[in-house]
Protein backbone atom coordinates (compact mmCIF):
# COMPACT_ATOMS: atom_id res chain seq x y z
CA UNK A 1 0.00 0.00 0.00
CA UNK A 2 1.69 3.31 -0.90
CA UNK A 3 0.76 6.43 1.17
CA UNK A 4 1.49 10.43 0.63
CA UNK A 5 3.36 12.46 2.62
CA UNK A 6 1.12 13.79 5.00
CA UNK A 7 1.56 17.19 8.20
CA UNK A 8 3.89 15.94 10.85
CA UNK A 9 2.74 15.85 14.23
CA UNK A 10 5.08 15.67 17.06
CA UNK A 11 3.64 13.30 19.48
CA UNK A 12 5.10 11.19 22.01
CA UNK A 13 4.02 7.49 22.57
CA UNK A 14 4.71 4.82 25.14
CA UNK A 15 7.89 3.07 25.53
CA UNK A 16 6.61 -0.23 24.34
CA UNK A 17 5.30 1.76 21.30
CA UNK A 18 8.84 3.46 20.81
CA UNK A 19 10.52 -0.08 21.11
CA UNK A 20 8.28 -1.66 18.54
CA UNK A 21 8.95 2.01 15.82
CA UNK A 22 12.95 0.94 16.80
CA UNK A 23 12.10 -2.56 14.71
CA UNK A 24 11.19 -0.75 11.37
CA UNK A 25 13.90 -0.10 8.61
CA UNK A 26 14.55 1.83 5.28
CA UNK A 27 15.00 -1.38 3.08
CA UNK A 28 14.37 0.41 -0.48
CA UNK A 29 14.46 3.06 -2.20
CA UNK A 30 13.77 4.79 -5.79
CA UNK A 31 14.87 8.21 -5.34
CA UNK A 32 13.81 9.07 -9.24
CA UNK A 33 10.20 8.43 -7.83
CA UNK A 34 10.28 9.27 -3.88
CA UNK A 35 8.98 6.05 -3.32
CA UNK A 36 10.57 4.02 -0.07
CA UNK A 37 9.91 0.90 1.46
CA UNK A 38 9.50 0.33 5.08
CA UNK A 39 10.21 -3.02 6.93
CA UNK A 40 9.27 -4.65 10.46
CA UNK A 41 12.08 -6.69 11.26
CA UNK A 42 9.83 -7.00 14.61
CA UNK A 43 6.46 -8.34 15.56
CA UNK A 44 3.27 -7.38 14.73
CA UNK A 45 2.79 -3.40 15.70
CA UNK A 46 0.31 -0.77 14.74
CA UNK A 47 2.08 3.03 15.22
CA UNK A 48 0.61 4.94 17.59
CA UNK A 49 1.66 8.27 16.22
CA UNK A 50 3.11 10.10 12.97
CA UNK A 51 7.12 8.77 12.86
CA UNK A 52 8.44 11.37 10.79
CA UNK A 53 10.92 10.66 7.73
CA UNK A 54 13.47 13.75 6.96
CA UNK A 55 16.02 14.09 4.19
CA UNK A 56 17.98 16.96 3.94
CA UNK A 57 16.28 18.40 6.88
CA UNK A 58 12.73 18.40 5.26
CA UNK A 59 10.33 16.86 7.75
CA UNK A 60 7.01 17.13 5.91
CA UNK A 61 6.39 13.32 5.30
CA UNK A 62 5.76 10.76 7.84
CA UNK A 63 4.55 7.24 8.73
CA UNK A 64 1.08 7.81 9.83
CA UNK A 65 -0.43 7.12 13.30
CA UNK A 66 -2.46 3.95 12.65
CA UNK A 67 -0.09 2.19 10.24
CA UNK A 68 -0.36 -1.59 10.43
CA UNK A 69 2.66 -3.18 10.12
CA UNK A 70 2.63 -7.30 10.32
CA UNK A 71 5.67 -9.44 11.70
CA UNK A 72 7.83 -8.82 8.85
CA UNK A 73 5.66 -6.61 6.83
CA UNK A 74 6.07 -4.29 4.17
CA UNK A 75 5.05 -0.79 3.52
CA UNK A 76 5.51 2.16 0.98
CA UNK A 77 5.62 5.55 1.02
CA UNK A 78 5.89 8.54 -1.47
CA UNK A 79 7.64 11.29 -0.31
CA UNK A 80 7.57 14.62 -1.05
CA UNK A 81 10.68 16.97 -2.85
CA UNK A 82 13.41 13.73 -1.83
CA UNK A 83 16.22 14.67 -4.46
CA UNK A 84 16.79 12.66 -6.87
CA UNK A 85 20.17 12.87 -7.24
CA UNK A 86 22.40 13.17 -3.72
CA UNK A 87 20.16 12.62 -0.61
CA UNK A 88 20.69 11.84 2.74
CA UNK A 89 17.35 9.79 4.38
CA UNK A 90 16.02 8.70 8.11
CA UNK A 91 13.51 7.51 10.13
CA UNK A 92 12.99 9.15 13.32
CA UNK A 93 10.60 8.07 16.48
CA UNK A 94 10.06 11.86 16.79
CA UNK A 95 11.66 14.98 17.75
CA UNK A 96 14.08 16.98 18.15
CA UNK A 97 15.50 16.13 15.04
CA UNK A 98 18.88 17.29 16.16
CA UNK A 99 19.06 14.03 19.25
CA UNK A 100 20.80 11.02 17.40
CA UNK A 101 18.71 8.79 20.16
CA UNK A 102 15.73 9.91 18.13
CA UNK A 103 17.26 8.54 14.68
CA UNK A 104 16.41 5.08 14.06
CA UNK A 105 17.96 4.14 10.47
CA UNK A 106 18.65 5.50 7.29
CA UNK A 107 21.56 6.50 4.68
CA UNK A 108 23.07 8.64 2.24
CA UNK A 109 23.25 8.22 -1.33
CA UNK A 110 24.50 9.70 -4.46
CA UNK A 111 26.87 12.67 -2.93
CA UNK A 112 27.41 13.78 0.59
CA UNK A 113 24.99 16.38 1.66
CA UNK A 114 23.71 18.27 3.64
CA UNK A 115 21.89 16.43 6.60
CA UNK A 116 21.71 14.07 9.11
CA UNK A 117 24.29 12.00 8.12
CA UNK A 118 27.10 13.41 10.47
CA UNK A 119 24.71 13.24 13.77
CA UNK A 120 23.77 9.60 12.53
CA UNK A 121 27.36 8.22 12.55
CA UNK A 122 27.74 9.76 15.71
CA UNK A 123 25.96 7.66 17.15
CA UNK A 124 27.03 4.26 15.11
CA UNK A 125 23.54 4.71 13.00
CA UNK A 126 26.20 5.57 9.08
CA UNK A 127 29.13 5.04 8.55
CA UNK A 128 30.44 8.48 8.30
CA UNK A 129 29.17 11.92 7.09
CA UNK A 130 30.94 11.65 3.45
CA UNK A 131 29.95 8.44 3.15
CA UNK A 132 27.00 8.02 0.60
CA UNK A 133 25.92 4.53 -1.39
CA UNK A 134 25.81 4.14 -4.80
CA UNK A 135 23.05 6.69 -7.06
CA UNK A 136 21.25 3.93 -8.82
CA UNK A 137 21.15 4.31 -12.77
CA UNK A 138 16.95 4.90 -13.69
CA UNK A 139 14.72 1.85 -13.55
CA UNK A 140 16.49 0.68 -10.78
CA UNK A 141 16.24 1.06 -6.83
CA UNK A 142 18.64 1.04 -3.71
CA UNK A 143 18.51 -1.91 -1.55
CA UNK A 144 19.66 -2.48 1.85
CA UNK A 145 21.29 -6.33 2.81
CA UNK A 146 19.73 -6.39 5.82
CA UNK A 147 21.92 -6.18 8.54
CA UNK A 148 24.26 -3.14 9.38
CA UNK A 149 24.16 1.14 8.80
CA UNK A 150 27.13 1.55 6.63
CA UNK A 151 27.23 2.54 2.67
CA UNK A 152 28.61 -1.20 1.91
CA UNK A 153 25.16 -2.35 3.16
CA UNK A 154 23.35 -0.89 0.03
CA UNK A 155 23.78 -1.82 -3.19
CA UNK A 156 21.87 -1.19 -6.51
CA UNK A 157 19.43 -3.53 -7.87
CA UNK A 158 18.88 -4.10 -10.90
CA UNK A 159 15.64 -5.90 -10.08
CA UNK A 160 13.38 -3.96 -7.89
CA UNK A 161 10.79 -5.35 -5.57
CA UNK A 162 9.15 -1.89 -3.79
CA UNK A 163 6.27 -3.22 -1.54
CA UNK A 164 7.15 -6.86 -1.53
CA UNK A 165 9.94 -9.00 0.80
CA UNK A 166 12.58 -8.81 -1.92
CA UNK A 167 13.26 -12.32 -3.89
CA UNK A 168 16.66 -13.38 -5.28
CA UNK A 169 17.71 -13.69 -8.68
CA UNK A 170 18.92 -16.42 -9.75
CA UNK A 171 21.97 -15.32 -12.41
CA UNK A 172 24.35 -17.76 -13.74
CA UNK A 173 27.97 -17.29 -13.98
CA UNK A 174 29.19 -19.13 -16.96
CA UNK A 175 31.99 -21.87 -16.27
CA UNK A 176 34.63 -19.86 -18.07
CA UNK A 177 37.41 -20.52 -15.28
CA UNK A 178 38.33 -24.20 -16.84
CA UNK A 179 41.11 -25.81 -17.89
CA UNK A 180 43.65 -24.97 -19.36
CA UNK A 181 42.66 -21.72 -19.12
CA UNK A 182 39.97 -19.24 -19.21
CA UNK A 183 38.70 -15.88 -16.77
CA UNK A 184 35.04 -14.91 -14.89
CA UNK A 185 34.35 -11.48 -15.28
CA UNK A 186 31.26 -11.14 -13.37
CA UNK A 187 29.05 -9.03 -16.30
CA UNK A 188 26.71 -11.48 -17.21
CA UNK A 189 25.21 -10.85 -13.64
CA UNK A 190 22.49 -8.51 -12.77
CA UNK A 191 23.43 -5.89 -10.48
CA UNK A 192 22.41 -6.68 -6.74
CA UNK A 193 22.29 -10.78 -7.49
CA UNK A 194 24.06 -12.68 -4.73
CA UNK A 195 26.83 -15.62 -5.00
CA UNK A 196 24.49 -17.50 -3.04
CA UNK A 197 22.11 -18.26 -5.71
CA UNK A 198 24.61 -17.85 -8.50
CA UNK A 199 25.11 -21.31 -10.12
CA UNK A 200 28.85 -22.18 -10.20
CA UNK A 201 29.92 -20.20 -7.66
CA UNK A 202 28.88 -21.83 -4.05
CA UNK A 203 28.76 -20.21 -0.43
CA UNK A 204 29.21 -21.30 3.40
CA UNK A 205 27.16 -18.62 4.99
CA UNK A 206 27.23 -19.25 8.76
CA UNK A 207 26.56 -15.55 9.95
CA UNK A 208 22.86 -14.10 10.36
CA UNK A 209 21.02 -12.87 7.52
CA UNK A 210 23.24 -10.06 5.63
CA UNK A 211 26.37 -9.90 7.92
CA UNK A 212 27.93 -12.03 5.17
CA UNK A 213 27.35 -10.73 1.43
CA UNK A 214 28.75 -11.20 -2.35
CA UNK A 215 27.06 -8.97 -4.65
CA UNK A 216 27.34 -7.94 -8.50
CA UNK A 217 27.94 -4.17 -8.17
CA UNK A 218 28.90 -1.51 -9.93
CA UNK A 219 30.44 1.27 -7.45
CA UNK A 220 33.77 1.73 -5.24
CA UNK A 221 33.43 2.74 -2.16
CA UNK A 222 29.99 4.60 -2.88
CA UNK A 223 30.88 5.93 -6.72
CA UNK A 224 30.38 4.65 -9.55
CA UNK A 225 33.59 4.30 -11.15
CA UNK A 226 34.64 1.28 -13.32
CA UNK A 227 37.46 -0.27 -12.99
CA UNK A 228 38.61 -0.32 -16.76
CA UNK A 229 37.25 0.46 -20.13
CA UNK A 230 36.02 -3.61 -20.36
CA UNK A 231 34.83 -4.06 -16.77
CA UNK A 232 31.65 -2.05 -15.48
CA UNK A 233 30.41 -4.66 -12.28
CA UNK A 234 32.71 -6.72 -10.29
CA UNK A 235 31.63 -8.56 -6.73
CA UNK A 236 31.38 -6.62 -3.43
CA UNK A 237 32.37 -9.53 -0.93
CA UNK A 238 31.14 -7.75 2.77
CA UNK A 239 31.44 -9.77 5.66
CA UNK A 240 30.78 -7.77 8.78
CA UNK A 241 30.66 -10.52 11.38
CA UNK A 242 33.55 -11.08 13.75
CA UNK A 243 32.62 -14.31 15.29
CA UNK A 244 34.30 -17.43 14.40
CA UNK A 245 32.08 -18.54 11.61
CA UNK A 246 32.51 -20.69 8.30
CA UNK A 247 31.96 -17.66 5.36
CA UNK A 248 33.52 -18.57 1.99
CA UNK A 249 32.86 -19.41 -1.33
CA UNK A 250 34.51 -20.82 -4.27
CA UNK A 251 34.68 -20.99 -8.04
CA UNK A 252 34.42 -24.31 -9.91
CA UNK A 253 36.77 -27.34 -9.99
CA UNK A 254 39.87 -26.92 -12.89
CA UNK A 255 40.38 -30.62 -13.55
CA UNK A 256 43.82 -30.36 -15.19
CA UNK A 257 45.19 -33.58 -17.22
CA UNK A 258 48.48 -33.99 -15.43
CA UNK A 259 50.25 -32.56 -12.77
CA UNK A 260 50.73 -28.89 -14.07
CA UNK A 261 51.68 -25.34 -13.64
CA UNK A 262 49.38 -22.93 -13.46
CA UNK A 263 48.88 -19.23 -12.66
CA UNK A 264 45.76 -17.42 -11.37
CA UNK A 265 45.30 -13.78 -12.04
CA UNK A 266 42.35 -10.98 -10.27
CA UNK A 267 41.80 -7.86 -9.54
CA UNK A 268 40.82 -7.03 -5.89
CA UNK A 269 40.26 -4.14 -3.91
CA UNK A 270 40.19 -3.52 -0.33
CA UNK A 271 37.54 -1.12 1.09
CA UNK A 272 37.43 -1.43 4.73
CA UNK A 273 40.79 -1.91 6.58
CA UNK A 274 41.22 -5.78 7.46
CA UNK A 275 41.17 -6.24 10.91
CA UNK A 276 44.60 -5.03 12.82
CA UNK A 277 44.48 -8.78 14.73
CA UNK A 278 42.75 -12.18 14.90
CA UNK A 279 43.65 -16.20 14.57
CA UNK A 280 42.77 -15.86 10.67
CA UNK A 281 42.54 -12.85 8.29
CA UNK A 282 40.52 -12.83 4.75
CA UNK A 283 42.37 -14.91 1.98
CA UNK A 284 41.89 -15.90 -1.41
CA UNK A 285 43.27 -19.07 -1.62
CA UNK A 286 44.00 -22.21 -4.34
CA UNK A 287 42.15 -25.37 -2.94
CA UNK A 288 43.33 -28.66 -3.79
CA UNK A 289 41.61 -32.00 -3.29
CA UNK A 290 42.91 -33.65 -0.64
CA UNK A 291 39.71 -35.83 0.66
CA UNK A 292 38.11 -32.91 0.58
CA UNK A 293 38.84 -30.03 -0.73
CA UNK A 294 41.72 -27.95 1.62
CA UNK A 295 43.69 -24.74 1.78
CA UNK A 296 46.94 -24.94 0.40
CA UNK A 297 48.40 -21.17 -0.66
CA UNK A 298 47.01 -17.78 -1.79
CA UNK A 299 46.93 -14.42 -0.78
CA UNK A 300 45.90 -12.93 2.81
CA UNK A 301 45.19 -9.22 3.56
CA UNK A 302 46.03 -7.84 6.85
CA UNK A 303 45.94 -4.51 8.42
CA UNK A 304 49.34 -3.48 7.49
CA UNK A 305 49.52 -4.82 3.85
CA UNK A 306 49.36 -8.24 1.79
CA UNK A 307 50.83 -11.31 1.96
CA UNK A 308 51.53 -14.74 0.34
CA UNK A 309 50.83 -16.95 2.30
CA UNK A 310 51.53 -21.21 2.51
CA UNK A 311 48.76 -22.83 4.47
CA UNK A 312 46.61 -26.63 4.99
CA UNK A 313 48.12 -29.16 2.45
CA UNK A 314 51.02 -26.92 1.03
CA UNK A 315 53.99 -27.65 3.37
CA UNK A 316 55.12 -26.16 5.97
CA UNK A 317 52.97 -23.12 7.00
CA UNK A 318 54.18 -19.69 6.14
CA UNK A 319 53.90 -16.07 5.16
CA UNK A 320 55.70 -13.30 3.65
CA UNK A 321 54.87 -9.75 2.69
CA UNK A 322 54.15 -8.98 -0.57
CA UNK A 323 53.44 -5.44 -0.55
CA UNK A 324 52.59 -3.05 2.52
CA UNK A 325 49.66 -0.97 2.73
CA UNK A 326 48.41 1.94 4.36
CA UNK A 327 44.91 2.66 5.47
CA UNK A 328 42.89 4.87 4.64
CA UNK A 329 45.00 5.92 1.70
CA UNK A 330 44.69 2.05 -0.05
CA UNK A 331 40.98 1.98 0.34
CA UNK A 332 39.07 1.21 -3.34
CA UNK A 333 42.06 1.31 -5.18
CA UNK A 334 42.22 -1.73 -7.86
CA UNK A 335 45.26 -4.51 -7.70
CA UNK A 336 46.53 -7.02 -10.23
CA UNK A 337 47.20 -10.14 -8.14
CA UNK A 338 49.59 -12.72 -9.75
CA UNK A 339 49.80 -16.40 -7.88
CA UNK A 340 52.22 -18.53 -9.84
CA UNK A 341 52.72 -22.36 -8.93
CA UNK A 342 55.77 -24.19 -10.21
CA UNK A 343 56.12 -27.83 -8.94
CA UNK A 344 59.06 -28.46 -10.71
CA UNK A 345 60.79 -25.76 -8.19
CA UNK A 346 58.12 -26.35 -5.88
CA UNK A 347 57.16 -22.79 -5.54
CA UNK A 348 54.28 -20.39 -4.97
CA UNK A 349 55.60 -16.77 -5.98
CA UNK A 350 52.83 -13.56 -5.95
CA UNK A 351 53.54 -10.29 -7.51
CA UNK A 352 51.40 -6.86 -7.60
CA UNK A 353 50.53 -4.67 -10.71
CA UNK A 354 54.08 -6.50 -12.11
CA UNK A 355 55.99 -5.72 -9.36
CA UNK A 356 59.16 -8.63 -8.46
CA UNK A 357 57.03 -11.36 -7.06
CA UNK A 358 57.73 -12.88 -4.00
CA UNK A 359 58.66 -17.09 -3.67
CA UNK A 360 57.71 -19.48 -0.45
CA UNK A 361 58.42 -22.92 -1.04
CA UNK A 362 55.89 -25.51 -1.14
CA UNK A 363 55.59 -29.10 -0.57
CA UNK A 364 52.14 -30.37 -1.41
CA UNK A 365 51.10 -33.56 0.21
CA UNK A 366 51.15 -37.42 -0.78
CA UNK A 367 47.39 -37.74 -0.20
CA UNK A 368 46.35 -34.57 -2.30
CA UNK A 369 45.62 -34.40 -6.07
CA UNK A 370 47.70 -31.42 -7.81
CA UNK A 371 45.32 -32.02 -11.28
CA UNK A 372 42.08 -30.85 -9.23
CA UNK A 373 42.24 -27.55 -7.97
CA UNK A 374 40.10 -23.87 -7.28
CA UNK A 375 39.89 -20.62 -6.48
CA UNK A 376 38.24 -19.71 -2.94
CA UNK A 377 37.37 -16.71 -0.26
CA UNK A 378 37.85 -17.67 2.93
CA UNK A 379 36.68 -15.05 5.55
CA UNK A 380 36.79 -17.65 9.14
CA UNK A 381 37.61 -17.00 12.14
CA UNK A 382 37.38 -14.61 15.18
CA UNK A 383 37.36 -10.40 14.69
CA UNK A 384 37.66 -11.54 11.30
CA UNK A 385 35.86 -8.90 8.85
CA UNK A 386 36.54 -7.33 5.38
CA UNK A 387 34.67 -5.27 2.54
CA UNK A 388 36.93 -6.37 -1.14
CA UNK A 389 35.74 -5.92 -4.65
CA UNK A 390 36.74 -8.68 -6.89
CA UNK A 391 36.68 -8.89 -10.82
CA UNK A 392 38.36 -11.03 -13.36
CA UNK A 393 39.63 -14.34 -11.51
CA UNK A 394 41.67 -15.80 -14.69
CA UNK A 395 43.60 -19.04 -14.78
CA UNK A 396 46.37 -20.62 -16.92
CA UNK A 397 46.98 -23.71 -16.29
CA UNK A 398 50.47 -25.39 -18.61
CA UNK A 399 49.21 -28.20 -20.73
CA UNK A 400 51.56 -30.83 -21.34
CA UNK A 401 49.92 -31.90 -24.59
CA UNK A 402 50.15 -28.79 -26.53
CA UNK A 403 53.55 -27.91 -25.13
CA UNK A 404 54.53 -31.33 -27.31
CA UNK A 405 51.78 -31.07 -30.01
CA UNK A 406 54.54 -27.49 -30.78
CA UNK A 407 57.80 -29.64 -30.62
CA UNK A 408 58.58 -28.17 -26.81
CA UNK A 409 59.76 -30.66 -23.95
CA UNK A 410 59.04 -29.80 -20.21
Amino acid sequence: MRRTGLALTLLGGTVAAQAQVDNLRITEVDPATGEVEVTNIGDEFTTSVNRPFCHRFVYQNNIPANTLFGAGGIQTFSLNNLDPAASDLWIYRSSPFGSAANLIQGLQYGAPVTGRAGLASGDDKWSGADSVAPMPPSGMTLSWDGFGNTAFDWYVDETPSLGSAETETPGTIPPSTAFPAGVQDFESLLLGDTVSVIQNWPVVDSSPPGAFTIRTVSDVLGTTTPRSMDSSQWLRIHDADPDDVQNRFYGPTIEAVVESNYEWRFFNAVEAPPPASGDNYPRYTIQHVDGGFANTWGIEYRNDGVYLVVIGSGGTPASTLIQASTYPDDLGVWQEVSLIVDFGMDTVSASIDGQTPVSLPINLAATADATRFRFCYRGEGVGNVGTFLLDDVSVAVDDPRLIFANGFEE
